[in-house]
């Protein structure tokens, strides 16, 4: 490093000034790329959550319908403040398990029904 006397001093503190303002600027810019990544991420999953009307739209089902089944436990939710919001993830994955419960249900209602209609053999 050069020494630095005192007539060279102007010079110099011109010098750390300058890099100090670029400095400056690229931590600015460093900032505000950071900002706008943190806004991307948080919309993102925003964007990943259902409000209480949209699951009931998605669900075919009324919005007093979603608060009873929040009530009841038989949906899964998250809770911020006073608001349910509701994983896509989690809800697809909820109705895909749920899916075959309904459709072995129905084989079986199916069967107890058409064994009340059957006609005995023979009569």
């Amino acid at each position: 490093m050069k020494k630095i006397t005192f007539d060279d001093m102007p010079d110099a503190i011109s010098g750390i000034m300058e890099e100090i303002g670029n400095l400056r600027k690229e931590v600015t810019a460093l900032s505000e790329t950071c900002n706008r990544m943190a806004m991307t991420e948080t919309n993102a999953r925003l964007a990943e959550l259902y409000n209480t009307k949209q699951v009931a739209s998605y669900l075919n089902v009324s919005v007093n319908t979603i608060y009873k089944m929040v009530n009841e436990g038989r949906i899964p939710y998250l809770k911020a403040g006073h608001h349910l919001q509701f994983s896509r993830d989690e809800i697809k994955a909820w109705l895909k398990e749920r899916s075959h419960l309904v459709v072995a249900k129905t084989k079986e209602d199916v069967k107890q029904a058409a064994a009340k209609y059957r006609k005995p053999i023979g009569l």
